[in-house]
């Protein structure tokens, strides 16, 4: 700050962050705290993740519970994660089956994988996932993928990408969707997110708005009619508060969320219902 034109200062930075670019390859979330991260974040290669979600609904709709459990194992190539999701919704129950992994490619580059699997009707009997992430720059990342949703009758391929960049203490980052319909114009929804980091690149306030329907969305039901495939075109607003934060110890990370949806019912165009959503995790990393 003081000494912006010292060459000496200016090669050790770039040393540093020539390092912290070859640890293993960060999560889309993880991105910025990366070149945040100092010894108070602490040097972890597990983490155990408990998660809850609930949406409850003004109207029509029961509330949905969501419970699941992770595993997230550094590897010398990247990040293995692999999940168990519970969900209770529609008096109906059942569990989804996951795995994320980080390969990285170089000091710059790295993909995100996914696949899922469930023989319950309230998940998507297959899900599948490729992103390639590259950092552009000391403060920019940019990224391009795919993700496949099997809905047992039908399938939705989409399109994404993500432009990410951090400032000082603040990171923003917007993503599009864009899901090609051969029987119907192209559907279009996305998202923009900005993050106020604290004193370490686990501690943030953040703040998330959408339009459209994610492929993570809540499944809905019209009487006995399941309308996943359905929901990735209606209209949908959305605005997601999270905090994340640590305890006492660091190797402990809280993560709590509070978010609105306002959605449009399927079979009645123009008429919207609203849904409050409230999630925590806790990671135990060690």
């Amino acid at each position: 700050e003081y000494l912006p034109n010292e060459r000496e200062l200016i090669s050790l930075k770039k040393k540093i962050d020539e390092r912290l670019l070859t640890q293993a390859a960060p999560t889309e979330e993880q991105a910025v705290a990366l070149s945040r991260r100092n010894k108070e974040t602490g040097d972890f290669k597990n983490t155990l993740t408990l998660i809850s979600n609930v949406d409850i609904f003004d109207q029509v709709y029961d509330a949905q519970y969501l419970a699941g459990i992770e595993y997230q194992y550094q590897t010398k190539i990247g990040k293995i994660i692999p999940r168990i999701s519970y969900a209770d919704r529609f008096q109906q129950t059942g569990m989804q089956y996951e795995i994320d992994a980080y390969p990285q490619l170089n000091k710059r580059d790295y993909l995100y994988l996914n696949f899922g699997y469930s023989s319950s009707n309230i998940f998507p009997s297959h899900r599948a996932g490729a992103e390639l992430y590259k950092m552009m720059s000391e403060t920019m990342e940019m990224s391009a993928g795919v993700r496949y949703i099997d809905f047992r009758e039908s399938t939705a391929t989409l399109i994404t990408g993500s432009v990410g960049s951090y400032s000082g203490n603040y990171y923003f980052s917007a993503r599009p969707y864009l899901t090609p319909r051969s029987d119907a114009p192209m559907g279009y929804a996305g998202s923009i997110l900005a993050r106020k980091y604290g004193k370490t690149g686990d501690n943030y306030l953040g703040l998330t708005l959408s339009l459209g329907v994610s492929p993570e969305s809540q499944q809905l039901f019209a009487g006995e009619t399941l309308l996943s495939e359905s929901i990735l075109y209606v209209e949908s607003q959305q605005i997601l508060l999270e905090y994340q934060f640590t305890g006492k110890s660091v190797a402990n990370l809280y993560k709590a969320n509070l978010g609105l949806t306002r959605q449009e019912f399927l079979s009645q165009p123009g008429a919207y219902f609203l849904a409050m959503t409230a999630g925590f995790r806790y990671n135990s990393r060690f």
